[in-house]
């Protein structure tokens, strides 16, 4: 189980420091490194784990995936609950929903990309 933060003190220290040297955009984005992204990913899990005990397992109730859009087309797809439905004879019209849309928004982007390549 990673460690993210020793302690809440820590964690504001963390967020100040990420806080300093403001950037402006020219136009376009704001300039991001990949240490920013990394640290974000340190502050957010910091403060999860200071809210959240991890199960037995070491993971904690609330997961997150940053995307540096400067280099990443962003996330469109949509979260897939879990099939708690015990009747296995039909499936959860929910997750199926969800795991169709995510199908065409997958397809529609590759029809996308591949039309201008």
């Amino acid at each position: 189980m990673t460690v993210y933060s020793k302690d809440r003190e820590s964690v504001f220290l963390l967020i100040t420091k990420w806080l300093d040297g403001y950037r402006k955009s020219d136009g376009g984005w704001a300039k991001i490194t990949r240490e920013d992204i990394n640290n974000l990913y340190i502050i957010i899990m910091g403060l999860v784990e200071h809210k959240c005990q991890a199960d037995p397992d070491g993971d904690r109730p609330i997961d997150v995936h940053l995307i540096d859009r400067t280099l990443y087309w962003p996330n469109r797809f949509c979260d897939v609950p879990y099939d708690d439905d015990d009747d296995d004879e039909s499936p959860n019209s929910e997750v199926l929903q969800a795991l169709l849309d995510n199908v065409k928004r997958a397809n529609s982007q590759l029809s996308d990309f591949l039309k201008t390549w």
